[in-house]
């Protein structure tokens, strides 16, 4: 399933407004710099981490990573503190603008960096985007409008997610308007709905566009490997140990025919894996093994676990575990195909 991005308006939004976004399938939120005030932007970071710790009847073990992203024109840059997990450009024109502002935002390097591309259809330029392995949202600003105000609201809904999921895109931006429901809950819900209809019939339709060139990248030539393997075993999930994201972002890439669980053990990384297409990240904290193989075991149940317990696949599913051989190998080197349950608790 796609992400879905939620562009903040001037609206004050409050610690329960964000959490009700979060429970209906928001993941990242963004805020343009350019038009709010440093005051406003303190305030939603504030009401993101007050919607991290509201109590909740049925608590969930698992973390859920929420992504915070930041909007700036490239000729007018802001600072971009560590709370800021994605860096959102407008107004590039050239790529040595863009190298540019690299090389003098030394601080942004460190975080994923996307283009805001404001003209052009949705398929201009895909093919070229896509063998950059960038990831790519889709923004239609008058969407929240039109579905509170068409009478057949879910329909057109259904119209443009096809149009989006066939595009091969990572996620859908929804904006703020304020002449709408206040949350909008109802269309992020109808939109991950439809997401999650539509990717059922659209597996593996990245690769038209996936052309590789010889000498194929270990990384990249494994995580072909375990997305075809997924798709010849009827794999329902790929589950990849990842450190930086690297790996996960790899076999979205290789667009898989099911689910990727990318465990990670940093929560940073896990907010930055909103961005790509099929990827659930996972948050990994039970403690640590002294052995590889052993934590091996325990990153593989704690995920399998987690699948179970949340209707991702059931007893008897094949599954792709995509990891390296030795904790020293800086990459995922190797899969192994096995069947479910592995080692995992019965509740």
């Amino acid at each position: 399933m796609s992400a879905s991005e939620y562009l903040i308006d001037k609206r004050q939004y409050s610690a329960h407004d964000i959490h009700s976004l979060v429970l209906s399938g928001v993941s990242i939120f963004n805020i343009d710099r350019n038009i709010h005030s440093e005051q406003y932007f303190v305030d939603i970071k504030s009401a993101i981490k007050g919607a991290q710790k509201i109590p909740e009847i049925h608590p969930s073990q698992y973390y859920t990573p929420v992504t915070l992203a930041i909007t700036m024109s490239i000729e007018s840059p802001v600072a971009v503190d560590e709370d800021v997990d994605i860096v959102i450009l407008k107004n590039v024109k050239n790529l040595p603008q863009y190298l540019n502002f690299k090389d003098n935002n030394l601080c942004e390097i460190l975080k994923p960096i996307l283009v805001w591309i404001s003209s052009g259809t949705l398929t201009d330029g895909l093919k070229e985007i896509i063998r950059l392995q960038k990831p790519i949202f889709h923004l239609k600003p008058d969407t929240t409008l039109d579905y509170y105000s068409l009478r057949e609201s879910k329909r057109s809904v259904f119209i443009e997610i096809n149009e989006v999921v066939n595009s091969c895109v990572d996620g859908i931006v929804i904006s703020d308007d304020l002449k709408s429901e206040f949350p909008p809950k109802e269309i992020v819900r109808s939109i991950i709905r439809a997401m999650a209809l539509e990717t059922l019939d659209n597996s593996g339709i990245v690769a038209d566009y996936l052309e590789v060139k010889i000498p194929v990248l270990v990384p990249l030539s494994i995580a072909l490997g375990a997305s075809l393997a997924a798709s010849k075993s009827d794999a329902k999930a790929i589950i990849v140990f990842t450190k930086t994201g690297n790996s996960a972002r790899w076999v979205s890439f290789t667009a898989p025919c099911c689910p990727i669980i990318a465990i990670t053990r940093r929560k940073s990384t896990g907010r930055r894996l909103n961005l790509y297409r099929k990827v659930i990240p996972l948050y990994c904290d039970v403690p640590r093994s002294c052995n590889w193989r052993l934590e091996w075991q325990s990153r593989v149940d704690f995920g399998t676990t987690f699948a179970l317990k949340t209707g991702l696949f059931n007893s008897g599913a094949n599954l792709v575990v995509l990891a390296q051989t030795k904790e020293s190998i800086g990459y995922c080197n190797g899969f192994q195909i096995i069947n479910v349950p592995f080692k995992c608790e019965s509740d």
